[in-house]
């Protein structure tokens, strides 16, 4: 249980330190650090989701928690994208809202098996990232 709730507070302040980066990113577009911290949480999502998603649905199967760390990857690469004035940004941007609503049905779909406490911390995560992809969208017109 010590190790659940270690990994469940690493994730959370990797989502924190994410979600500040990328409203930075939108808000002093073109620093470099901002955009390459977003990129690095990015990253660390997609190949570290399954890991740092295990705190908050410990009965969850790899593959799953997978899927979240790609859909929460693709949240914060649309914003790395953004800052970076990179090719494809609108691109991202404009699915960023798909893999949003994906990972709220994807927990809908599982709340029943997941634990109260990391079946809540999800919801929190997913509306935040919805509006981060909102706010991207409307940064972006």
């Amino acid at each position: 249980m010590k190790q659940i709730n270690y990994k469940s507070n690493i994730a959370l302040l990797v989502f924190i330190i994410g979600i500040l980066l990328s409203i930075l990113t939108l808000l002093i577009p073109n620093t470099n650090i901002l955009y390459l911290g977003t990129l690095v949480i990015s990253l660390l999502y997609l190949f570290m989701g399954w890991y740092l998603f295990k705190g908050y649905f410990p009965e969850g199967h790899t593959l799953l928690l997978f899927l979240f760390g790609y859909l929460y990857s693709g949240v914060f690469i649309a914003a790395t994208f953004y800052g970076a004035e990179w090719p494809l940004a609108k691109t991202f941007i404009n699915i960023s809202p798909a893999w949003s609503v994906i990972l709220f049905s994807l927990i809908f779909i599982f709340r029943r098996k997941m634990p109260k406490k990391g079946l809540i911390q999800f919801i929190i995560e997913a509306g935040v990232l919805l509006l981060l992809s909102i706010l991207l969208i409307i940064m972006l017109k």
